[in-house]
């Protein structure tokens, strides 16, 4: 699926304007975490389901899928975090990152006359598997969702509650020692630093999904060679 391109400025926009409609249409004080549900199906009206999308769309590393048309959006039961508590901050970036394509993809794919597009006759628009990530469509969708679920504003508000001040951290011997503790650098969650664990908890996220989000934000600074840098691959979020 073809899209527009989109800079990084216009998609945080868009992340913001929903965040602010949402709470002056339904009263959110902007308190956390962020209610991606509510959002996606209060103010985007689209139902929310779980399903085993394996044998809904015959594929494998299925994470997620909209059907546009029927407003409706589908997560892998594998992401249910009534199942597996640890899946919760997975899940919430998983909705977060469908909120994403309904936001950025869909008055495209209207606007282009794209709708419907059947996959294997499922009649499904958007699919999102865990090996697209570096899809245009799926990196977009992957910032979107880190601005929706980690909002800079948020996130700065946080930072200065714990640390009373914006002053970035350097994290290069944090993440050295845990390198050398548990072996490759990017082998996800092992290798977040405790500021991410901390601040993923308010925010409903994972520790890998914050960690990133802080270094996007240039809360975090590492010293080191590149095999230290936290991973740009956000879809296991």
């Amino acid at each position: 699926m073809e899209v527009e391109h989109l800079k990084k400025e216009q998609i945080t926009a868009a992340a913001e304007l929903v965040l602010t409609e949402f709470a002056t249409d339904f009263d959110w004080e902007r308190a956390l975490p962020v209610p991606v549900e509510d959002i996606l199906e209060c103010y985007l009206d689209v139902t929310l389901e779980f399903g085993n999308l394996q044998e809904m769309l015959g594929g494998i590393d299925i994470l997620a899928a909209s059907w546009i048309q029927e407003k409706r959006v589908v997560v892998d039961d594998s992401l249910d975090p009534a199942e597996v508590k640890h899946n919760e901050g997975r899940y919430r970036f998983t909705v977060a990152h469908e909120i994403g394509h309904w936001v950025l993809h869909t008055p495209f794919l209207q606007e282009q006359r794209l709708l419907p597009t059947s996959f294997d006759g499922t009649g499904a628009s958007v699919i999102c598997r865990s090996n697209d990530y570096r899809e245009p469509r799926e990196w977009q969708a992957d910032y979107f969702a880190s601005n929706l679920l980690l909002p800079e504003k948020l996130v700065m508000q946080e930072w200065e509650r714990i640390f009373g001040n914006t002053t970035p951290q350097d994290i290069t011997v944090e993440l050295g020692k845990k390198q050398e503790h548990w072996g490759s650098p990017h082998s996800g969650y092992a290798h977040c630093c405790d500021i991410a664990r901390l601040l993923a908890k308010p925010f409903g996220a994972s520790a890998t999904a914050t960690q990133y989000r802080l270094w996007q934000l240039g809360l975090l600074q590492v010293h080191d060679t590149p095999e230290t840098l936290p991973s740009t691959q956000i879809d296991n979020f």
